[in-house]
């Protein structure tokens, strides 16, 4: 009798199956203890030869003396962010001024020469260097900040002629509407004497900061310092809680970027609450900072008459982008104006000449600073502005580069991706640069009352170099 198909159709199959999964189990039994050896034996030797690497690596000799710290971790538990540059100006006095020590195998170059860092500053826009920050992937490659080589050149090119002196100057009104903003504020907060009690003042210098830089860059007015102005209270309050807490983060992010890969957006890194703030405040200020310049455009298609802005002016260069370029704009001045501020009132109160002249010349405009002009007659001022940020600049230095070829400084071969830590603000102390003394004079051409421009154009605080702050004349005046 012929079996019907359907049997057949269920029969053969499972014989089928159970031949293969006999010959499938016949194979691994065979095989798979011999490729789990094999790959365990590769696994061992990557780590091996990583581990070896590791090792060469840190027996190597140092190109400069320095500290050595432990064989395998070098210096990397010595530099607490809280104490690195207090650790790195002991040690370039200690070891000379130029230095090197390692961090783990990483090998790290800190300077102070000055024939050293002016050699580097020529050769910073020749492609040997990258910012050590921009090859870390913690922001978007995006504006003259956060690029490298052909594209921070196209919009270098394209940004300074918006950030010239010619047109700063037409940005002074708006910074001394802000500044008789803290005077009010500060005189509401004073008693019968005039005193100010309890107060801090670098949150209220950080709120006048973004105010004049929200209103000079993005041209809006938030007006930051009068929080019970209900006038756009919420988005006020939602811009700056973003803005700050993005200030907040990029200083954490700097000040350990050693760690690089654990600082990236992605898990489990974000499990770490400063990490996953700092990538929230990112997405929020980039959102607030989009709306505003679609707000913008569009107020602009439709007959707007153009301001004397950074954001309109970015808008006519229509192959940049607005977004990054405002941001890093708004974070550069969101902190470094409010710590020069404050140390430029603190050499002001411990070097009464100084002072005395400062507020004559001051007294004898006759009136608050309003616009460029009155500026260009504070002549002492200025000197005083200059001397405060050689003598203590709120940046040490420039952001750390790291060498993309092998590079020669003091006729020693520095291999690629040594990290440079150029240390400007102990170098501009030296006696080269006016030494520790406090003295505005110096900034004079000899024998005039005149800013010697070209010195105070190359002033190291601003790195002196191609790849200077784009954002010079702004800081200069806002202070």
């Amino acid at each position: 009798m012929v079996a019907p198909i359907t049997d057949s159709l269920t029969v053969y199959p499972g014989a089928l199956f159970r031949g293969l999964d006999h010959e499938l189990t016949r194979i691994l039994r065979r095989y798979v203890p011999g490729i789990i050896k094999g790959g365990a034996i590769a696994l061992l030797s990557w780590i091996f030869i990583r581990l070896a690497k590791q090792l060469h690596s840190c027996i190597k000799p140092l190109p400069f003396p320095g500290p050595k710290g432990s064989p395998i971790c070098g210096m990397a538990f010595k530099l607490d962010p809280k104490r690195a540059l207090t650790s790195m100006s002991a040690w370039v006095k200690e070891f000379g001024e130029t230095i090197s020590f390692r961090v783990f195998s990483k090998t790290f170059v800190v300077t102070k020469n000055h024939d050293t860092l002016q050699q580097i500053f020529r050769d910073s826009s020749k492609g040997l260097f990258v910012r050590q920050f921009n090859t870390l992937g913690l922001l978007p490659e995006s504006g003259i900040f956060l690029t490298h080589g052909q594209a921070w050149g196209e919009g270098r090119r394209r940004v300074d002629p918006i950030l010239a002196e010619t047109n700063v100057r037409g940005l002074v009104p708006a910074m001394s509407q802000m500044s008789r903003r803290l005077v009010n504020v500060l005189s509401a907060m004073s008693d019968c004497a005039g005193q100010v009690h309890d107060w801090e003042p670098h949150g209220l210098l950080q709120l006048t900061a973004l105010d004049f830089t929200f209103a000079t860059h993005f041209g809006k007015d938030f007006n930051f310092l009068s929080p019970l102005d209900t006038n756009g209270a919420a988005d006020r309050e939602y811009t700056l809680g973003a803005f700050q807490d993005f200030l907040t983060g990029f200083d954490f992010i700097l000040k350990h970027q050693a760690l690089g890969p654990l600082l990236q957006n992605r898990y489990p890194n974000k499990l770490s609450q400063k990490v996953a703030k700092f990538y929230s405040s990112v997405a929020k200020v980039e959102t607030s900072a989009r709306e505003i310049i679609e707000q913008r455009k569009k107020e602009l298609s439709e007959g707007a008459e153009p301001k004397c802005t950074v954001l309109d002016k970015l808008i006519a260069e229509k192959r940049l982008d607005l977004a990054w370029n405002l941001i890093t704009f708004t974070l550069s001045g969101g902190t470094s104006v409010p710590s020069n501020i404050e140390w430029f009132l603190y050499l002001m109160c411990i070097n009464q000449d100084a002072q005395k002249k400062a507020r004559a010349e001051v007294d004898a405009l006759g009136k608050d600073p309003t616009d460029n002009d009155d500026l260009d007659k504070l002549r002492y001022v200025e000197a005083c502005v200059l001397e405060t940020l050689r003598m203590n600049n709120s940046t040490p230095g420039p952001l750390p580069y790291l060498t993309t070829a092998p590079y020669t400084i003091e006729g020693r071969e520095l291999e690629a991706g040594t990290v440079l830590i150029m240390m400007t603000g102990e170098a501009m102390k030296s006696k080269i640069h006016g030494g520790e003394e406090f003295r505005p004079e110096g900034w004079f051409v000899p024998g005039t009352g005149d800013i010697d421009r070209q010195r105070a154009r190359n002033h190291w605080a601003f790195t002196g170099s191609p790849r200077r702050c784009p954002g010079q004349y702004l800081a200069m005046k806002s202070v």
